[in-house]
C-alpha cells in the first residue's frame, strides 16, 4: 500500500518530466561535488542562486529554469521546502531574465512543399555500417522500405495531428480510428498541455491512413506503440535523418511537424480559433508566438517593399522656398531624379 501511494506520487508528473528532473538534479549535484558542497538535503538557497549564475553562462532561461525545476522537484518529493522558493534564488533568477532575456527561437519548419520531398525520397537506400542489413554500404532495397514506410508515416501523422515529439512517440495502434471515407482519427491520450489525460482527438487524412497501414503487423496488440521507438530523441534523429537524406539540409527537429503544418494553416488564412484547436492550446497567446516570424514578414515594413514602384511627390519648404518634385520610382534616393524649380 505504502508502494501504491509512492508510485501515484511520482505519477503525478508525465514521464519525460521526471527524467528531465532526474537529469537535472545529476547536472545539479555534479556542479556541487566540483566545489566540494554537499548535496544534502536541503541545499542552502544561496548555493541554488550561484549554480544559476554560473549555468547561465551560454544558455537559455529556458534551460536554467529547467535545471532549478528539477531541484525544486528533488526536495519536494523528500518533503523539504524548496529552495528556489526563497529570495534570493527568485530574485538572481529576475535579474539574469533581465540580462538574458526570455525569447525562445522557434523550430525549423517542415512545410508542405518539404514533406513531399521527404516521401519521395523516404525509402531510398541510405548508407549504413551495418553487414546484415546492407550491401556496398547502403541499405538493402527491403530495409530502406520498410524503414522508408516507418519515416512516411512518422512524418504524415506527425504533421496532420500537429503532434509533439512525446505525442508520436506515445501513439499506440489502439488510438487510431478508422473512418468509411478513408480518413482516420488519431486519440492523444496525454500531451504537454494535458498531464491529467483529458485526451485529444486529431483527424488524419485518407493519406496519412494509407501510409499507417502500410506498416501496421497483422494482429497488431492495441496496446503496442506504433512505430516502436523508445522515446522523443528517437523520433528527432528519424526526421532529421529523413529531412537530410530529402536534400533539405540540417536544422531540422522533432517540432519541426508541428511548427511547419501551423505555419502552413496560417498562410492558408484558417481562422485563429480552428487553428488554436488543431494545436491543442489553452489560449491565444501561443498562436502569436508561433507566428511572431509570420506576422513580421506580413508586416506594415514588408507591405512597403512589397507594394507596386510608384512616383512620389513631395514638397520641402525652406529658406528661400524651393519646390522639390521627386520623379523616382520610390526606392532611388540619387539626387539626379530631383528637379528644383522656383528659389
Amino acid at each position: 500500500e505504502r508502494q501504491r501511494i509512492d508510485d501515484l506520487q511520482a505519477n503525478r508528473l508525465a514521464e519525460n518530466t521526471r527524467k528531465s528532473n532526474r537529469s537535472s538534479w545529476r547536472t545539479f549535484s555534479r556542479w556541487l561535488a566540483a566545489r566540494n558542497a554537499s548535496a544534502d538535503l536541503p541545499v542552502a538557497p544561496e548555493l541554488v542562486a550561484l549554480f544559476a549564475i554560473k549555468y547561465s553562462g551560454g544558455r537559455t532561461m529556458g534551460s536554467v529554469s529547467s535545471v532549478l525545476e528539477g531541484v525544486a522537484n528533488k526536495h519536494r518529493d523528500a518533503g523539504f521546502p524548496s529552495p528556489t522558493d526563497e529570495a534570493v534564488v527568485k530574485e538572481v533568477m529576475a535579474g539574469l531574465r533581465r540580462e538574458l532575456g526570455t525569447y525562445h527561437s522557434q523550430a525549423k519548419p517542415l512545410y508542405a512543399t518539404d514533406i513531399e520531398k521527404i516521401v519521395a525520397t523516404a525509402c531510398n537506400p541510405r548508407p549504413s555500417s551495418q553487414p546484415t542489413r546492407a550491401k556496398d554500404g547502403y541499405e538493402r532495397a527491403h530495409v530502406a522500405l520498410r524503414r522508408g514506410q516507418k519515416d512516411i508515416a512518422i512524418v504524415l501523422v506527425g504533421r496532420d495531428g500537429c503532434m509533439r515529439r512525446s505525442e508520436l512517440a506515445n501513439l499506440r495502434w489502439g488510438d487510431i480510428d478508422y473512418n468509411e471515407d478513408g480518413s482516420g482519427m488519431a486519440i492523444i491520450r496525454f500531451a504537454k498541455g494535458d498531464q491529467e489525460g483529458a485526451g485529444a482527438a486529431q483527424w488524419l487524412s485518407p493519406r496519412t491512413m494509407q501510409a499507417l497501414v502500410a506498416i501496421r503487423p497483422e494482429n497488431a496488440n492495441p496496446a503496442d506503440r506504433i512505430f516502436g521507438l523508445k522515446g522523443i530523441t528517437s523520433i528527432y534523429r528519424r526526421i532529421r535523418k529523413a529531412a537530410l537524406a530529402a536534400g533539405l539540409g540540417d536544422g531540422y527537429s522533432g517540432h519541426s511537424l508541428r511548427v511547419g503544418m501551423i505555419y502552413d494553416m496560417v498562410d492558408a488564412d484558417i481562422p485563429a480559433p480552428a487553428i488554436i484547436i488543431a494545436a491543442r492550446w489553452k489560449t491565444s497567446n501561443m498562436l502569436a508566438h508561433y507566428t511572431r516570424y509570420i506576422d513580421a514578414a506580413r508586416g506594415a515594413v514588408a507591405q512597403l517593399y512589397a507594394d507596386k514602384p510608384r512616383q512620389i511627390k513631395q514638397v520641402i519648404r525652406r529658406r528661400p522656398p524651393v519646390v522639390v518634385r521627386y520623379l523616382g520610382d520610390g526606392l532611388d534616393p540619387y539626387p539626379q531624379n530631383f528637379i528644383t524649380a522656383g528659389a
